[in-house]
């Protein structure tokens, strides 16, 4: 063997190098901010075909992504900083499918911006190498100032939405609304083994140096229901998940229990990074 072909410099170790790259393409430099950057040019540009109502505010959008050898750490799984950048990206895509005409897209927008506040991860699984995950990103509360969300990340196809909501026709949407008691069981102890891990956020909405309060901004998208009898169920449902975050102690198994635990519809899918979403 020539071992001068494994010099720096020599044709082996470029195409050595362009294939690496190839593989790890998500963690190249300035990559993180294309993925951002895309997202938001894609929500822009390609509307769903139902506008978000009501029915949409606590279901999820799903969005694919892999872990690629940079994201590996020294126990040979996906590094626990990384699932912070990838939730960054899924959260965008749910934020814009129910409010995008609301929010400032652009820096010279004077429309509200929605401004991380904090987060907390919890894990549950290890992810390996090139493996390929699902974030499930859904609004889950919010109180006077802060807005509450959370992204699961799971197993590729383990789970699968009987539809999503903007490609469905209107009249097949209700009977979809809600599981049985029996079906919400099932799904609560499949979910359970097959959560790779969640991470809950919360965001509040600036406009300028003043608040935003949540309810007002869904109030502006359409999002809260007119009748009486929805508002009720929306706000049961807000109650019952803001406890999870007033909680002190042991809410881990919490974070984890939120998934997928009101209904079988899905906003959206996206993909991560080059195949349009």
């Amino acid at each position: 063997m020539d071992w001068t072909t494994l010099l720096p410099g020599s044709k082996l170790v470029k195409i050595l190098l362009v294939v690496f790259a190839i593989f790890n393409v998500k963690n190249l430099p300035f990559i993180w901010h294309y993925r951002i950057f895309r997202t938001i040019y894609a929500r822009i540009n390609v509307k769903p075909r139902r506008h978000a109502d009501p029915n949409c505010l606590f279901l999820p959008a799903i969005t694919t992504s892999h872990a690629p050898l940079l994201e590996i750490d020294f126990n040979m799984h996906k590094s626990n900083s990384t699932y912070l950048t990838d939730a960054d990206n899924a959260r965008i895509n749910c934020a814009l499918f129910l409010m995008g005409d609301e929010l400032a897209l652009t820096p010279w927008s004077t429309k509200p911006r929605l401004v991380l506040g904090g987060t907390q991860c919890a894990f549950r699984k290890e992810i390996k190498a090139y493996k390929s995950y699902e974030m499930w990103t859904r609004l889950i509360a919010w109180d006077d100032k802060w807005l509450y969300a959370i992204t699961h990340f799971v197993e590729k196809g383990k789970f699968k939405p009987v539809s999503y909501l903007h490609i469905e026709n209107e009249e097949e949407l209700e009977p979809l609304l809600a599981l049985s008691a029996e079906q919400k069981a099932e799904h609560a102890e499949t979910n359970r083994k097959a959560v790779f891990a969640s991470v809950a956020t919360r965001a509040v909405f600036k406009q300028g140096w003043q608040t935003v309060k949540p309810e007002e901004m869904f109030r502006r998208a359409g999002l809260l229901p007119d009748d009486e009898e929805g508002r009720e169920r929306i706000e049961g449902i807000r109650k019952r998940n803001l406890a999870i975050f007033e909680a002190e102690g042991n809410s881990w198994d919490s974070l984890h229990a939120t998934f997928f635990d009101e209904t079988s519809l899905a906003l959206a899918r996206y993909t991560d990074l080059f195949t349009r979403g």
